[in-house]
C-alpha cells in the first residue's frame, strides 16, 4: 500500500509506493505544499502495482490540510489524496 510520511524538521517525505521507497523534499507556504524530485528504489513491481501512477499524482500535489488523524493532498487538477496514520 502507497505511504507517505513527512518529516518536518528537515523538510524531506518518506514514502512508499508499492514495492519501491524513497525520499524527496517538500516546501510548504501556509497551506500550500510543492514536492521536489523523489530519489527512489527501481524494485521491479508486479504488473498490477499502481506505484507510478500514485508517484505521478504527488507531483501534481498543490495544497495540503491535516484534520482528524488524516493528512489530505489536494491536487492542482482537483483530486484529493487522503492517508491515516498507520496503527
Amino acid at each position: 500500500h502507497p505511504r507517505v510520511r513527512a518529516v518536518e524538521l528537515h523538510h524531506r517525505v518518506l514514502l512508499r509506493a508499492d514495492c519501491n521507497r524513497g525520499s524527496g523534499g517538500y516546501e510548504v507556504n501556509d497551506n500550500a505544499m510543492k514536492l521536489g524530485a523523489v530519489a527512489l528504489t527501481r524494485m521491479g513491481c508486479p504488473p498490477d502495482s499502481q506505484d507510478g501512477e500514485f508517484l505521478r499524482q504527488l507531483g501534481r500535489v498543490a495544497r495540503y490540510a491535516v484534520a482528524g488523524g488524516e493528512l489530505a493532498l489536494t491536487l492542482s487538477d482537483g483530486g484529493t489524496m487522503r492517508f491515516r496514520r498507520a496503527a
